[in-house]
C-alpha cells in the first residue's frame, strides 16, 4: 500500500498529512487500484503486515493477560462468581 507502517510511525494516524494523503489516494482511485492489485496477487503486503502485527510483543502480553481472565473466553465481560 502507498502508506506503509514506517510512514505511520513517523507521521502517525492523527497527523493531517496522513489524512490528506489517504484522501488524495481515495479520490484519485490509486488506493482502489493498488488494493485490487494486492488482492489479485494474494495479498502479499497485507498478509506480511498482518503477520508482523501478530508477532508484536504486545500480542504475547495480551495472550498472557487474557489467560488470567478465564471469564473472557466465555464471552462475559464480568466474572459473575466474584461480582
Amino acid at each position: 500500500m502507498a502508506i506503509g507502517p514506517i510512514q505511520l510511525l513517523v507521521i502517525g494516524f492523527n497527523h493531517p498529512d496522513f489524512h490528506g494523503q489517504i484522501l488524495e489516494e481515495i479520490q484519485s482511485g490509486s488506493f482502489a487500484k493498488e488494493w485490487m492489485l494486492e488482492n489479485q496477487a494474494n495479498r502479499p503486503v497485507f498478509n506480511a503486515l498482518t503477520r508482523r502485527g501478530e508477532e508484536h510483543p504486545i500480542e504475547e502480553v495480551g495472550r498472557r493477560l487474557r489467560a488470567l481472565m478465564p471469564w473472557m473466553s466465555k464471552g462475559r465481560l464480568v466474572d459473575k462468581t466474584k461480582n
